[in-house]
């Protein structure tokens, strides 16, 4: 058909595009205004989002380490299984000097870390007084660890979400206070002062922490890292049936520690457990080893390291038994002893 044949739809009468035309003005007020609700739901969550923005993300996490400061502590990121994640947890990015030092998974319940991640940098350096996890009672509160002495916190509330120094005064014949990422392991002292938070602390036997545990961590640590580039560790708890301090802290029946090192060759890796007992021994092992072993005691599947980490070490298992040394105080005061008898001795003797 010819264009000029087409038939064309007639424009609407008068009214009826009137009405046509408000109709249109009728649906496009309903959908700004139903964008507008929808934008206004959203604002709270988009202001939250803005704050954490501008403020940087918090320090206690309540699912993951995955995407925050403290992912680059695990070897590829990877965090060990949902296994060790107790029923009440934190995941504690350890801030101090506005910067992350380590990593902890936190048993809100028994008041003890279930494992610290570190990288291991060993050095020498003072120790440090004891800190506390203000966010740990208030997520408002400083997202960096404070001094326990000098915080401004309520003490109720701080006791109510940690242990504090008090609890092991009690029991300091039998326990010490033990680190899972310990001041040795490393060397700046930024990073040193932040192992001293009570929320990276167990209560460790005496003779454990300072005989056969302090071998393994001064001693069998540096011997194993010989050749590494880098060394991701993890060091943990197992908790036990006892407790300190009227039942507030949880006393670990075993304490373990695990580690992964990148090196020329490939990777490496290595294990330690030990019951944490006047019995004062340290099972070096495999990775492997020490999964199945976690694995039992919990009753639950545990993986520590991400799949690449080797679960078969070079080496046999042996057990570490290595009593507390004497200070230098104490060897002092018994050669003085020892002198003080020979004179004596040689006085009666000349009379």
């Amino acid at each position: 058909m010819p264009f000029s044949e087409k038939r064309c739809k007639p424009l609407p009468a008068e009214s009826s595009f009137h009405s046509w035309a408000a109709a249109g003005r009728k649906r496009e007020e309903e959908t700004r205004r139903d964008l507008t609700v929808a934008a206004m739901l959203r604002l709270p969550q988009l202001l939250v989002t803005l704050v954490g923005l501008l403020l940087g993300r918090a320090e206690v996490f309540f699912d993951t380490f995955r995407n925050t400061g403290c992912a680059r502590f695990f070897y590829k990121g990877a965090e060990p299984s949902s296994g060790l994640v107790p029923q009440s947890a934190a995941w504690i990015c350890q801030r101090y000097g506005n910067q992350y030092h380590f990593a902890t998974l936190f048993d809100n319940k028994n008041r003890i870390p279930v494992y610290s991640a570190y990288i291991y940098q060993p050095g020498p350096g003072p120790r440090a007084d004891w800190f506390i996890e203000p966010q740990l009672v208030d997520m408002s509160f400083n997202k960096s660890m404070e001094n326990e002495s000098s915080t401004k916190i309520d003490r109720q509330k701080l006791e109510d979400s940690q242990a504090v120094s008090t609890d092991y005064k009690q029991t300091s014949q039998t326990y010490d206070r033990g680190h899972l990422s310990p001041n040795l392991h490393h060397s700046i002292q930024t990073s040193k002062t932040a192992t001293f938070t009570l929320t990276n602390i167990v209560p460790q036997h005496n003779k454990l922490n300072q005989g056969s545990w302090n071998a393994y961590e001064a001693k069998t640590m540096p011997n194993k890292t010989a050749g590494c580039d880098v060394t991701y560790a993890l060091v943990g708890a197992i908790s036990g049936s006892e407790q300190i301090s009227e039942g507030r802290v949880n006393v670990p029946s075993h304490i373990w520690a695990a580690a992964c090192c990148i090196q020329s060759g490939g990777l490496k890796a290595w294990a330690a457990i030990a019951e944490n007992s006047a019995k004062n021994e340290v099972k070096v092992t495999s990775v492997g080893d020490l999964e199945k072993e976690v694995s039992k005691l919990l009753n639950r599947n545990v993986q520590l390291f991400h799949d690449e980490c080797p679960r078969v070490s070079d080496f046999n298992s042996f057990i570490l038994r290595e009593d507390k040394r004497p200070s230098n105080d104490a060897q002092s005061s018994s050669f003085c002893l020892n002198i003080i008898f020979i004179l004596a001795a040689i006085t009666v003797f000349h009379f």
